[in-house]
């Protein structure tokens, strides 16, 4: 027998089986039809293209990430030169990539998968199993309504961003693609197999039942609570401050404020409660319109197994949560929210993160919910969870002493500071701020705390600003103890509990100033029970 030379055992010149050969399975006339007729498969699938209208928005969505950018090159430009300006001429090449991406861009609608080809110098082609998608999210602005197409999102569980993003289809391919997908998966025999699976499939042509439609009414109560108004604020002024506006404009805050001073010390303090309410108020407004704008229309259905949401006045939202794909519930009230008996429901889940969600994963399923509807809402998204009798287990009582070293430790050098620096006065206003510190160790140690049911894990914490967030025993992925210099004297520990994409730290529950050996039997427990129940994607 002659030797190999790459150093291993070979086979005879004559290719005459020789012993201790594995032997190959010959060639034998059923492999060969079987390798023609997938190709012949492959080639009969015929690639489909954007829409023509993709250059577009393809051309719009450059000049979107050009517009600051130039806006203060040409501001900057106007008191000298303007070669500045000439700066706006790469414009040009985002119009010619448009172009190229929208001949270059593919999807075909294969057996089992979503293959999308794209590039013609650096190629890419990416194959998506049907199996895996759980959302084709789309967007549409007033633009994208008035020529009926739509940005998709196809969305599977890993990943944090969005599998594929089509810009842009037509209204009628999207639908196109939301059923064939649909009838793809139906028939895959592994998704078919498992029962929850093929009831999902089987519900899926029902009619939906409405868990939420938010009135307008709610939308300026959910504005008032929410207060994004101030990132509107903040930006304005930010403005005015960077390009001096104030000047220009002939406005100046303190000489208006010099002449409130030689007016009287009452008509200062008029004024200065004046523009404060004014501010306020303009908060409250912005944040009103910013609510109006974002979710106006809102409405969450239950179809099947799923939860899908559409809303918005401008650019309409439209998403899929499958509700076994759901990891953590989160549920948060705000004082404003125990004011008007309201609360606010988000789920995490692995993947399918959004612009919309700020890349996270996170679906506000809830953006404002009463207090009286919230039971019925959990029996459908989250059967069996009862809120009101659940046992609730506190962390280590030493966790005050804790959390009030924290709050003086942070409070107190700036305080001093001010005193000693600025004026004994001062200590008339940092005497609250530590009388804060006191309650909010209290109190925090006194809300927080787990409970642990059946199929669940609950966490909850907070007092000023409450939140609960709990997850299944099946969606746990990792529990871990974490212990801190400061940890190992106090005898505690922190437990970690991960479910999947739990890249992201909002899919985690993360349990502070636990009793160390408290921590560990609970950190067995939590494995025990993830190791007793059946993952599912």
């Amino acid at each position: 027998m002659a030797s190999d030379p790459r150093g291993g055992e070979g086979v005879s010149p004559a290719g005459e089986p020789q012993p201790g050969d594995i032997p190959l399975p010959a060639p034998g006339p059923e492999t060969l039809p079987n390798i023609s007729e997938s190709v012949a498969a492959e080639a009969s699938v015929k690639d489909k293209r954007l829409h023509p209208s993709s250059i577009l928005f393809l051309l719009l969505s450059g000049v979107k990430s050009l517009i600051l950018p130039g806006l203060f090159v040409l501001f900057a430009a106007r008191g000298g030169s303007r070669y500045e300006a000439w700066i706006m001429i790469f414009i040009i090449p985002y119009t010619f990539g448009a172009i190229f991406r929208y001949l270059t861009y593919r999807y075909a609608f294969h057996d089992a998968e979503l293959v999308i080809r794209k590039g013609v110098l650096f190629r890419n082609q990416r194959h998506i199993p049907y199996s895996r998608i759980h959302n084709i999210g789309s967007v549409q602005n007033p633009l994208h309504r008035m020529l009926r197409v739509a940005e998709v999102r196809v969305e599977t569980a890993g990943g944090q961003e969005p599998e594929a993003s089509l810009k842009v289809l037509s209204v009628e391919a999207l639908e196109e693609m939301r059923q064939r997908i649909r009838r793809a998966k139906a028939a895959l025999p592994a998704a078919a197999a498992e029962a929850d699976d093929a009831a999902a499939m089987a519900e899926e042509e029902l009619p939906g039942r409405v868990l939420l439609a938010m009135s307008p009414g709610d939308l300026v109560l959910h504005g008032l609570i929410d207060n994004r108004g101030m990132l509107v604020v903040g930006a304005f002024l930010g403005l005015l401050w960077q390009f001096d506006l104030l000047d220009r404009l002939g406005f100046d805050p303190r000489q208006l404020w010099a002449q409130a001073q030689d007016a009287g010390t009452m008509r200062a303090v008029a004024v200065a409660i004046s523009l404060l309410v004014t501010l306020v108020v303009a908060i409250r407004l912005l944040s009103i319109v910013w609510s109006v704008v974002k979710l106006w229309g809102y409405r969450l259905q239950k179809v099947g197994r799923e939860l899908r949401s559409r809303g918005g006045l401008l650019t309409q939202v439209s998403t899929t949560v499958p509700l076994h794909r759901i990891q953590v519930l989160t549920l948060r009230e705000k004082i404003l929210h125990r004011l008007f008996g309201r609360l606010e429901v988000s789920a995490d889940t692995a993947g399918g993160s959004s612009e919309e969600s700020g890349g996270s994963g996170r679906q506000n399923l809830a953006p404002l919910i009463s207090r009286e509807s919230l039971p019925d809402f959990l029996a459908e998204v989250e059967p069996g969870v009862d809120l009101e009798n659940t046992e609730w287990q506190r962390i280590d009582p030493r966790a005050t002493t804790r959390l009030l070293r924290r709050g003086l430790f942070v409070t107190l050098p700036p305080s001093a500071a001010l005193v000693y620096f600025v004026s004994p006065w001062t200590l008339l206003a940092t005497v609250p701020i530590l009388a804060l510190v006191v309650v909010d160790a209290f109190r925090e140690s006194i809300r927080r705390g787990y409970a642990c049911t059946d199929d669940r894990v609950f966490y909850r914490s907070g007092w000023w600003s409450r939140r609960i967030s709990l997850a299944r025993y099946s969606k746990i992925q990792a529990v871990s103890l974490t212990e801190s210099p400061f940890d190992r004297r106090w005898q505690m520990r922190d437990l970690q509990i991960d479910t999947a994409g739990a890249g992201s730290s909002l899919q985690r529950l993360h349990i502070r100033y636990l009793p160390a050996e408290r921590a560990r039997e609970l950190m067995d427990f939590l494995a025990a029970r993830a190791a007793e129940t059946k993952f599912r994607w």
